[in-house]
């Protein structure tokens, strides 16, 4: 008779149920002093739906052992599962809402998992969360193992500083979306280094994906070892890595104002990790919060203006508004827009582009009235940390398309400067094609003239009857474009 039974053991004490018989039971256990529930290789312990199990002690599944909860599991200790490779938990609901840290040991697939613990809760093993993962009280420390939400998988309860997922390790909080998936999910990571951080970061899919991928994400508390991250810089960085062939999102990175090195209204999302940056729009210093968007692929991505540059960078979909002031560079090549992607600067905004190779403005990138640019190659090492104190401007010129700023040598000279009246604006030879478009501005963004020339390399205008000031000339050549401050005494 005696293989006629299941066997389970809770606190030193053996259970018997004739095979093939659910085994549901209420423990509603007062004290700690039973250190284990032990359910023994081939055994199986069924919490039915509409049932509560708690347990005092640590859970431990032996290998061959089952655990099957279509109700309520709640865990007051620990949870070891022995059994190797994947185990399903059931289709219930697991709560650890101990007094103490508690453990997750083992590769255990939950429905659903809540996080009640103010000690929090460490995971040793690899967790797949089928349904919800519903952060309410205590951190989830992830470690070297990572916790994966499957495509149904969601996060729910109340995510903060209090309740969150620390993936400051090598473990990440992953996330798998379905084919087809629009709208946004958001990694409620931080980290517990000194002072607790809540830094979650929100992808936003507008447009369906074409595949399944999978994402996941860690994060660091502290500046990225880049020697060009210097002068102004966000302390934190989160890294990106994901699975499938098709992303197309945007982004935003929540921070906190300890996390801010210098000047935290001139930082600017941007994407790190590789000598080529990619730079996307300015922070929104009030909330301390970070955004990129068309985002094509997936990387590492911190807050950075720095004194250095990086050796390339592309400046993407970035929108300046009025009264924001953008700068960005690069030691050898900055390429703005272009692909698809915008580079705007509205009226009373201004932008500076500055790098030691070549700056090329590609299609989308727009001024509009009133809006200022400066674009100028550098002959002294110095970026957006020491630019001129003039922002010039180039207000409305709608469209400036697949215009490249060469560290060649000036090839246009305009003078005199000052002058009273007469100004000559020369093409340098130097191989450069005859012909040219000039544009002149007053300081408040008004184009007071344009005039192309089909051949020769000298032009002459005037600035009779203008009022003594600053004038701006634009002049455009073979692909190439220079703009110059003029000053009518």
């Amino acid at each position: 008779m005696k293989n006629q039974y299941e066997n389970f053991k809770h606190a030193g004490v053996l259970f018997k149920a004739w095979k093939g018989v659910a085994i549901v039971l209420l423990l509603s256990l007062a004290t700690a002093a039973l250190s284990e529930t032990i359910i023994t290789s081939g055994s199986k312990l069924i919490v039915a739906s509409g049932t509560k199990l708690v347990t005092a002690g640590t859970l431990v599944i032996k290998d061959g052992g089952i655990l099957n909860n279509s109700g309520t599991v709640i865990f007051k200790q620990n949870l070891t599962n022995e059994t190797p490779g994947e185990n399903d938990l059931g289709s219930g609901l697991a709560e650890f809402s101990g007094i103490a840290n508690q453990t997750i040991t083992g590769v255990n697939h939950i429905q659903d998992l809540r996080i009640y613990n103010g000690a929090g809760v460490t995971l040793a093993g690899p967790t797949l969360v089928k349904g919800t993962l519903i952060l309410d009280n205590g951190k989830v420390d992830l470690g070297s193992n990572d916790l994966r939400l499957g495509p149904l998988g969601v996060i729910g309860g109340t995510p903060s500083v209090l309740a969150m997922v620390i993936a400051t390790g090598s473990g990440m909080l992953q996330k798998e979306f379905p084919v087809g998936y629009t709208g946004s999910f958001t990694f409620a990571v931080g980290d517990n280094t000194d002072t607790p951080e809540y830094s979650p970061a929100t992808l936003i899919f507008s447009v369906a994906n074409s595949v399944v991928n999978e994402i996941g994400i860690t994060l660091v508390n502290a500046r990225f070892d880049d020697p060009a991250i210097n002068g102004n810089y966000l302390k934190r960085y989160w890294m990106f890595d994901w699975y499938g062939t098709a992303v197309n999102c945007d982004a935003t990175f929540q921070y906190t104002a300890a996390d801010v090195v210098g000047d935290e209204s001139v930082l600017s999302c941007t994407r790190i990790g590789s000598p080529t940056w990619i730079t996307y729009g300015l922070t929104n210093p009030v909330s301390h919060l970070l955004s990129a968007t068309g985002l094509t692929s997936l990387s590492w991505y911190t807050g950075v203006r720095s004194n250095t540059a990086p050796v390339d960078n592309q400046v993407q979909n970035v929108t300046l508004e009025n009264g924001m002031t953008g700068c960005y560079s690069a030691i050898n090549h900055l390429t703005v827009a272009g692909g698809g992607k915008i580079f705007l600067v509205k009226n009373g905004a201004s932008a500076t582009l500055v790098a030691g190779g070549s700056v090329t403005l590609g299609y989308g990138t727009t001024v509009q009235p009133g809006g200022y640019l400066h674009a100028y190659i550098t002959t002294n090492g110095n970026y957006c940390g020491a630019v001129p104190g003039m922002v010039a401007t180039t207000a409305g010129e709608n469209e400036q398309q697949g215009i490249e700023f060469s560290a060649n040598g000036r090839w246009v000279r305009i003078y005199p400067n000052p002058t009273s009246d007469k100004v000559i604006v020369e093409l340098e030879p130097n191989g450069m094609p005859s012909g040219a478009s000039v544009s002149i501005y007053n300081m408040q963004g008004e184009r007071l003239m344009t005039r192309s020339f089909g051949s020769g390399s000298k032009f002459e205008f005037s600035l009779n009857g203008k009022p003594v000031g600053c004038y701006l000339f634009h002049v455009v050549s073979g692909g190439k474009s220079e703009i110059a401050k003029v000053i009518k005494e």
